[in-house]
């Protein structure tokens, strides 16, 4: 039987599975999951897909990414303080809805707006610190959300931004 990587990281997928819902609901998706109730079950599904997969190939990643861990350690070497993360594996989920708002005034309706909704989870499974010249440890990465959105002009030609943010970013150690 092949390790992969959510037992490294988590013991077992259901244990992975809850840490991941958990700190995607943390990231403020759950205001977005109102608009979009699909994106955390997505987004926990892109990761666990990332983390599913065994720890040969991931090894096999870092062979060929280690032009770049090479170069992050020519780069520290001589700098004893000086630090770089090197990202080994990256997952990128997007999330885009039209969400329509009825505006009724006494009763009556009176216009109907168009929005852009866009959500973006990026999760860096897998990257490797480098400091002062040397490999310190390959370790699971970070995921960060990013939210968008735009109101759509009754022509659809033009957008008007609402609001663009980042909603959170969490470490997944």
């Amino acid at each position: 039987m092949m390790t992969k990587i959510s037992e490294l990281l988590y013991g077992d997928d259901k244990t992975a599975d809850a840490t991941l819902r958990s700190g995607i609901a943390g990231m403020g998706m759950g205001i977005a999951t109102g608009f979009v109730p699909k994106v955390t079950t997505d987004a926990v599904a892109a990761t666990l897909a990332v983390l599913s997969m065994p720890v040969s190939d991931v090894l096999w990643w870092a062979a060929e990414s280690q032009a770049r861990i090479r170069q992050a350690m020519d780069r520290t070497a001589g700098h004893p303080s000086r630090r770089e993360v090197v990202t080994l594996t990256r997952q990128h989920l997007e999330s885009s809805q039209r969400p329509q708002v009825m505006v009724e005034i006494a009763g009556v309706e009176t216009h109907l707006f168009d929005f852009d909704l866009t959500i973006d989870l990026t999760v860096d499974s897998l990257v490797a610190e480098v400091e002062g010249g040397e490999l310190k440890e390959v370790r699971a990465g970070s995921a960060t959300s990013k939210a968008s959105l735009d109101l759509i002009d009754p022509s659809g030609r033009r957008r008007v931004p609402v609001f663009s943010s980042q909603l959170a970013s969490i470490d997944l150690n």
